[in-house]
């Protein structure tokens, strides 16, 4: 019996402050964008969607692109959100922080946390992926970041770096002093309304590669590793996603399962995700003016009708096993590649 009521609680919201970035790698969403420079939230909408997010009881806010750092109004931001007590993450790739006049600045009005997406710690493997000639800045951003923040790092586990690259990329940033580490998997990317799954990774492929990365991690980080499995979790052996879930090291539905968040793309709309940028759920001046009416129409019966229908379980036998709360059948995206039969109940 389904015992998830659909209904929006959100406790953090995503404010997409730009499209420009200055990586371009090939499984980003930002590649359906075209990186335009010109698509930038204005600083007055910026700050108006804080005080929506604020009126629904939102205190939690992660500054994400493009690349936020390429943002005008990141200082200026930063400030606001220290006036108003609340906490500010910015998603980033870091090559900024390289530039010591950026970083200068940047330290006098910094978000209050960060997290680093790393790409590549390999030079020409990074030059391939992200299209650029950064490297030596970045790294350095990286270093910079993590000894700022005393934080860790996040990758995105792709078919391009494969997985001796991402325990490259683990080693090389644990001596850089990140003492955590977050893995991404890399899902199917909807571009030009074209489905590619190249850079992600067959599910059994996947299953294997988590399986393995998992222990070296666990021991390489002395047991502060996050492993995102976006794919169901009876592809794996039931005894492994106990130890996973005992070392708090697996993280499942994200915010578009569980509700338990908002995306506001650079207009000021509610997105369904960054993967589905242009599937709006709730227009700025339309649905909405303030946080009492978003949240009313995130929770009104049409919306809530449609979430549940977007998101039941891809296979039947779903609904019989014990993790369907924590799993949900895998983030939706999986579903337009794969065939959902490979779901069985885990009793």
């Amino acid at each position: 019996m389904e015992m998830f009521d659909f209904k929006c609680r959100p406790k953090v919201a995503w404010i997409t402050v730009n499209r420009q970035c200055n990586f371009r790698c090939p499984w980003c969403y930002g590649e359906d964008t075209h990186y335009d420079e010109k698509d930038t939230m204005s600083f007055e909408m910026a700050k108006d969607l804080v005080k929506t997010s604020v009126d629904m009881g939102v205190k939690y806010f992660n500054i994400i692109g493009g690349e936020p750092t390429l943002w005008p109004y990141l200082f200026e931001f930063n400030k606001f959100c220290k006036e108003l007590d609340v906490t500010t993450c910015l998603v980033t790739n870091a090559a900024r922080f390289g530039d010591d006049k950026f970083w200068n600045e940047y330290v006098k009005h910094p978000c209050d946390e960060v997290s680093v997406s790393v790409k590549s710690t390999d030079r020409d493997e990074f030059h391939q992926i992200t299209k650029s000639k950064l490297f030596d800045q970045t790294m350095k951003g990286i270093s910079r970041a993590v000894e700022f923040y005393k934080s860790g790092v996040t990758t995105v586990h792709n078919s391009l770096v494969g997985l001796d690259g991402l325990k490259k990329i683990a080693v090389d940033c644990r001596e850089l002093g990140a003492n955590y580490f977050v893995v991404d998997l890399c899902t199917p990317v909807i571009n030009n309304n074209e489905v590619l799954q190249g850079y992600s990774i067959e599910p059994k492929r996947l299953v294997s590669d988590i399986m393995g990365m998992q222990p070296f991690l666990d021991e390489l980080y002395n047991g502060n590793v996050e492993i995102a499995v976006y794919i169901p979790l009876c592809f794996f052996p039931d005894n492994f996603i106990d130890l996973m879930v005992k070392k708090r090291q697996i993280t499942t539905v994200c915010q578009v399962y569980n509700r338990s968040g908002v995306n506001f793309d650079i207009n000021g709309n509610v997105m369904l995700c960054n993967q589905f940028f242009d599937t709006i759920i709730a227009q700025k001046s339309v649905d909405y003016n303030n946080g009492q009416e978003l949240i009313a129409h995130l929770n009104s019966d049409n919306l809530l009708e449609e979430y549940r229908q977007l998101l039941r379980f891809p296979a039947q036998s779903c609904d019989l096993c014990r993790w369907k709360l924590d799993c949900r059948g895998g983030c939706l995206l999986n579903w337009v590649s794969f065939d959902s039969s490979m779901c069985q109940a885990v009793k």
